[in-house]
């Protein structure tokens, strides 16, 4: 099958090209799918899709017009593509099943981390040579409160996370998780 790969990134390729077993013959375009892009996938079976491509009903129609039969989504989303009008076309839509929450909450805590303890302006200063301590004082986050707005997958692997860092959970989801009620408590 040939298959267009859109806003292909440089990490990707060697990931995409060992899953293809060779089975598959892969393009890759840095190029992001709109109308104006749409073109490119002209004499393809597939298109493998990212977040920042849009798969609207006049871009569907374009990749219909110019064969292309399936498309990928490599992302859980799939609100980025027009799913009644690839029906009505008969094409074949497919996305990720799941995502790493861990890697989400992991990034989070991440940037939390990165503002507490004020580490981007710790590199620019230390870059301009400026060593002095008294613009980097952050605070510790044990025994702190860490609001969290829903404790679907990615919510809840933070919240395990910070109550491991010590702190204390508010958490609000329309839909409750019983089996992170049962594993940590929350206010």
């Amino acid at each position: 099958m040939k298959v267009l790969v859109y806003s292909i990134f440089g990490f990707d390729k060697p990931f995409m090209e060992k899953a293809a077993h060779g089975n598959h013959e892969l393009v890759f375009s840095e190029e992001h799918l709109d109308e104006k892009t749409a073109d490119l996938a002209r004499g393809f079976d597939a298109v493998l899709l990212s977040t920042s491509d849009i798969a609207s009903a006049a871009v569907l129609q374009k990749l219909y017009t110019y064969g292309v039969k399936y498309i990928a989504l490599r992302a859980v989303r799939s609100d980025l593509i027009d799913l009644p009008r690839a029906k009505s076309l008969a094409m074949k839509v497919a996305n990720a099943p799941t995502y790493s929450p861990y890697s989400v909450a992991e990034h989070a805590v991440g940037l939390l981390l990165a503002l507490n303890r004020k580490l981007i302006l710790g590199q620019r200063l230390m870059h301009i040579g400026d060593y002095r301590m008294d613009h980097l004082v952050g605070f510790d986050l044990h025994g702190k409160t860490v609001g969290i707005i829903g404790t679907g997958t990615i919510g809840a692997a933070f919240a395990r996370i910070m109550h491991g860092f010590g702190c204390k959970i508010l958490a609000f989801d329309a839909i409750e998780n019983k089996e992170l009620l049962a594993e940590i408590p929350l206010s």
